[in-house]
């Protein structure tokens, strides 16, 4: 089958019926837990009767490690369901104690996994002035991280917490069984990591891997404890950065593809909005087919080429090559939103791998092609950037060289961008600005860079 028709169907199978608002924040998620499949046992050592109220079996790979004392069922000491951390039904949860602002963790749902000192000390009175102090460490086995880039990790998960005595915990982090690092401490006592009683709170902290990590093991530890609180967890989710993020000028209408930290090998994208927010005339002016983008040829399939136009759906694809993006490429793509739209914009892409991808949206202004010092206005300061830059032939050549139209060149193109962009009345700083048709060494220096980009892509192979 022709690669445009599947990738034609691609879309319209699943993505032009799947309009759904992507979630804010961070896009891929790497790996996820919310200890709903864990099967559940009776009670033991609790009142409150359950046939589903706990288990000390983690979920598959990960594993617990306790120090306190009184290990084990029927030994008097401790209370066996919470024995280290547990996994519990937290309605049930918030029923065994009188609550005691248990049942402040709505996050949570289902199943969760917690460390209950308090209810643990509640039989054969272990504290730590008479047999010990409570310690347990609860880790995941390997969680693969291929293709995740340096610093693009962060771990986020509902939490509920409540301070006392010199109970403390922490999370620590190990990359392809290194030694771990920690990367979270909260403790009950006065000082810089001291976390005041939180009991419904959602945590989002960067985890610093670096490049390279194949893998990486989480434990949460809970540490010194006695007759004190709790540490409750649920909906853990290990999260990396859509490698391509659409940033939309909600003013302007303009839109851009900026690339992140992973490297993507773009071979098609849809943007999608319900309220029909779209402005699709302004997309195909300024979109990547548009502007030629690392076309590998004028053939069929060579280059970027439109495929959904409309004011709910905008599309395009490159059915015979890709655009690299890495965490430095920047692309327009016209003005593709209508400022008196709905800010709904729901952006999915295609890599060379054949992988469909749920990227970033974000809404921040854009400033225009020819604002090479980003101030807000074009004028002469402009002008002057353009100049120092003009004839930069390499193809490397950025926005703050001169370069208007992103093609990586300091040209006559990009002068003229400027002269279409300038603000009326905005004040030069160069006293007179010649008009292009009085420029003889200007116009010779456009065929020179003309005969250069021919010979150029001549000779690309």
């Amino acid at each position: 089958m022709r690669r445009d028709v599947v990738f034609g169907c691609l879309f319209i199978l699943v993505w032009s019926v799947s309009l759904i608002a992507a979630a804010p924040g961070w896009a891929v998620v790497v790996y996820s837990e919310d200890f709903e499949g864990l099967t559940l046992g009776p009670n033991v050592d609790e009142s409150v009767a359950n046939a589903d109220a706990f288990t000390h079996a983690p979920p598959a790979g990960w594993s617990i490690v306790n120090s306190m004392p009184g290990l084990g069922q029927g030994d008097g000491v401790g209370v066996f369901e919470w024995e280290g951390w547990s996994f519990t039904d937290v309605s049930w949860w918030t029923t065994i104690a009188a609550d005691q602002q248990r049942s402040q963790f709505t996050n949570a749902t289902g199943t969760i996994a917690v460390a209950d000192p308090d209810e643990w000390d509640d039989l054969g009175n272990p504290r730590p002035e008479n047999l010990g102090t409570y310690n347990t460490f609860l880790s995941t086995g390997p969680i693969p991280l291929a293709g995740i880039g340096a610093d693009g990790l962060r771990l986020r998960f509902d939490s509920s917490w409540r301070d006392e005595d010199n109970q403390r915990v922490n999370i620590t982090v190990s990359y392809d069984g290194m030694p771990a690092t920690e990367v979270l401490r909260w403790t009950s006592t006065a000082g810089p990591d001291f976390h005041d009683d939180a009991t419904n709170e959602f945590v989002d902290i960067g985890l610093n891997n670096p490049a390279g990590a194949s893998s990486v093991v989480i434990t949460w530890g809970m540490e010194d404890a006695g007759n004190d609180w709790w540490w409750a967890i649920d909906n853990i989710r290990l999260e990396a950065p859509a490698p391509l993020t659409l940033k939309v000028d909600p003013e302007s209408g303009r839109m851009e593809l900026h690339g992140n930290l992973d490297l993507a090998e773009l071979t098609g994208y849809e943007i999608n909005s319900l309220s029909g927010s779209l402005d699709a005339a302004g997309w195909l002016a300024g979109n990547l087919a548009a502007r030629d983008v690392d076309a590998i040829g004028s053939g069929p399939g060579e280059s970027w080429e439109p495929l959904f136009t409309s004011t709910n759906q905008l599309a395009e694809t490159f059915l015979l090559g890709d655009s690299i993006f890495d965490g430095s490429r920047v692309e327009p793509l016209g003005i593709g939103f209508n400022p008196n739209g709905t800010a709904d914009l729901v952006f999915d892409f295609s890599d060379s791998d054949g992988s469909i991808t749920r990227g970033l949206v974000e809404y921040a202004t854009i400033y225009r092609n020819a604002d090479f010092n980003e101030n807000g206005t074009v004028d002469g300061t402009d002008l002057s950037i353009w100049q120092g830059g003009f004839g930069q032939l390499g193809g490397g050549a950025g926005k703050t060289d001169g370069d208007a139209d992103s093609d990586g060149f300091v040209d006559g193109a990009d002068f003229l961008i400027w002269q279409r962009e300038r603000d009326p009345g905005a004040g030069d700083s160069l006293a007179t600005i010649p008009e292009p048709s009085g420029w003889t060494l200007f116009g010779l220096a456009l065929l020179s860079l003309g005969s250069i980009r021919q010979h150029r892509l001549g000779t690309a192979s």
